[in-house]
């Protein structure tokens, strides 16, 4: 839930400077008065720290950001059983055990033509 906020906290920050840029109209100030006014220094503090937390989670998780991380221990059962079920229909995906089950029989060594052919050069 804190990711999303930060999300929507940084994208808020991210229009702000949006308008900054294209019009020189910065929108916090212009709500709160001006820029130096008390509100709009918390509301500037508020975006900085959002989007050093979601820098954080950035890094944190290797690029990618997990935005509803807690599961529900069915839902991960769920997955489970869908795992499950997906590796025992194709033989490509099973373990080891359910794969021998799919190979063909060993055909037997023939080493006496072999040693016959080498006998004969």
């Amino acid at each position: 839930m804190l990711t999303i906020i930060s999300f929507l906290v940084m994208l808020i920050g991210g229009v702000n400077w949006l308008l900054i840029g294209l019009l020189q109209y910065d929108f916090v100030a212009g709500i709160f008065g001006y820029q130096g006014s008390i509100f709009s220094r918390i509301i500037y503090i508020i975006i900085g720290l959002a989007s050093a937390f979601f820098v954080f989670k950035v890094i944190k998780g290797k690029g990618t950001v997990a935005i509803f991380s807690r599961r529900n221990k069915k839902d991960i059962a769920k997955n489970i059983a869908k795992i499950q079920n997906k590796s025992s229909d194709s033989p490509a995906t099973a373990n080891v055990e359910a794969s021998q089950d799919f190979a063909e029989p060993e055909k037997p060594k023939e080493e006496g033509l072999l040693n016959e052919h080498f006998k004969d050069e």
